[in-house]
């Protein structure tokens, strides 16, 4: 009885399949996560056919290969077993050991007391190519009756020339040590040239591409980006609140902004350690974040922080900006300040402060700052969070200060001054302390871990293009317009 509930119950079911079957083929004990039911639902659309182009992209060591490449396709076959696989990587040693692996699952007595009366494989046959027979039948000569199913394990850089299958997959099809244009661009011609044209059917032939985002123009790039049909399940590392992951058969469950994918296994330390070690802000974003952009900078890209002030002009518009973000606790965001200088077209940084700091140490901060930059008199200090009680602190001892309301969110208001920086209006100091980790929090936004600078760099900014010559001129002018509208 507890055998046919298991049946039904794995033949139903992909993830509880890779839960049961996990310990058959891998020593780690199976650690569950949401990801791996988002990825089996996607998987078992395919299988049905309702989903024909699935590009799926996941953080380094999610058990992608395992999920995709070897408890799927033998789960596949116990819904039917005619399924004509053809598996591709960029090294053929990966796609035989996952080959091997479903094989060796196959063999086990857990599948074979559930469902090896579905079909059987012969283990005679090499592990790059095997088929499925009726285990029930024989034919005249005694040998098995194949059922039509078969899995190829091919590569890339290999040759697949006569293999028509009804489910192409590709896993990994660059190596992500070894990204260059060519090889990116040999990957793309691989796909047109040769694997394409591999299907049984042109109608239902169905497609699922799994590897972390290398490049704009990787694969899962052009396939995105070129070709119409394809569902995308993309997983960041942190979750990105500006791309929610939605298709017809999941989302990502997370909702706050830099949320892990998976806690257990990627607590926060954990992930701080894998951005210390990945410098490339490129590489961070495209491999962990599945969003590739260019290794100069996202929003921010670091050729625009390359002009750099000696000395200081003559007179323009002095301000402070202030990014008051407290708990006390050693783990708290930085508290940010820096003095700005307008002239003419150009918005200079003239010095910052940035510490982890309670109440009182912010509250002495701006004092002290206050005393160093006295032509800094308007303190702009943003309405939100500590600001209103470091006002209210403050009001009476250090002159010029002004709540900010700002208006949307990080993102938004970064791209709103992000013309200044592209136009070249932007200048820092050519040497200071902080330069460094100024650039460095600048181009790895909105991903990195922190994001005080840029809230006090865009506040600071966008009060400043805001209120320039120019622009009070033009609501001066415009005021004068409405009220003498109609005077004749």
């Amino acid at each position: 009885m507890l055998l046919a509930i298991e049946r039904e119950q794995g033949r139903r079911s992909l993830a509880w399949f890779i839960r049961h079957a996990w310990g058959h083929v891998e020593a780690t004990p199976y650690s569950h996560n949401w990801h791996t039911d988002a990825v089996a639902a996607h998987l078992e659309a395919v299988t049905r056919g309702d989903c024909k182009k699935l590009v799926i992209n996941v953080p380094p060591g999610s058990g992608k290969s395992l999920t995709v490449c070897v408890f799927w396709p033998v789960w596949a076959w116990i819904q039917d077993p005619s399924l004509a696989f053809l598996f591709s990587s960029f090294d053929i040693d990966l796609t035989t050991r996952d080959a091997e692996r479903a094989r060796t699952l196959i063999a086990s007595d857990w599948f074979q007391e559930r469902w090896g009366a579905r079909f059987a494989i012969d283990a005679n046959q090499p592990t790059r190519l095997y088929e499925t027979f009726d285990p029930k039948r024989r034919g005249r000569d005694g040998a098995p009756v194949p059922l039509g199913g078969w899995r190829f394990a091919s590569s890339v850089d290999g040759k697949a020339t006569g293999r028509h299958p009804d489910v192409r997959v590709i896993d990994d099809p660059t190596k992500p040590k070894e990204v260059t244009r060519e090889r990116l661009a040999d990957t793309v011609a691989w796909w047109q040239n040769t694997m394409r044209s591999r299907q049984r059917d042109p109608a239902t032939v169905r497609t699922v591409l799994i590897m972390q985002r290398l490049a704009e123009d990787d694969l899962a790039g052009y396939f995105l980006e070129h070709e119409a049909g394809w569902t995308h399940l993309r997983i960041p590392l942190r979750y990105d609140a500006t791309k929610p992951c939605v298709t017809p058969w999941g989302r990502d469950p997370r909702v706050d902004e830099g949320a892990s994918f998976w806690p257990a296994r990627f607590p926060d330390s954990v992930i701080q350690e894998i951005e210390r070690d990945t410098p490339d802000v490129g590489v961070w974003s495209a491999q962990w974040q599945q969003d590739p952009t260019p290794s100069s900078g996202q929003i921010f890209q670091a050729a625009w922080l390359e002009n750099r002030w000696e000395a200081l002009p003559a007179g323009g518009t002095w301000i402070q900006s202030w990014d008051c973000t407290f708990t006390g606790e050693g783990e708290s965001d930085y508290v940010v300040g820096q003095v700005w200088l307008h002239h003419g077209a150009r918005f200079y940084l003239v010095d910052q402060i940035r510490e982890r700091m309670n109440f009182d140490a912010t509250a002495q901060a701006i004092v002290d700052f206050s005393a160093k930059h006295p032509k800094a008199i308007r303190k702009l200090i943003e309405a939100k969070a500590n600001g209103p009680a470091i006002l209210s602190h403050l009001q009476s001892k250090v002159p010029g200060l002004e709540g900010v309301n700002p208006i949307g969110g990080k993102l938004a208001r970064a791209r709103a001054v992000q013309p200044l920086f592209s136009a070249g209006n932007v200048w820092i100091p050519v040497s200071a302390p902080w330069v460094r980790e100024y650039v460095s929090e600048l181009t790895k936004f909105p991903r990195g871990r922190n994001d005080d600078q840029v809230d006090a760099t865009s506040q600071a900014l966008a009060f400043l293009a805001e209120n320039s010559a120019g622009s009070l001129y033009r609501r001066a002018a415009d005021a004068w317009k409405k009220r003498h509208e109609g005077d004749g």
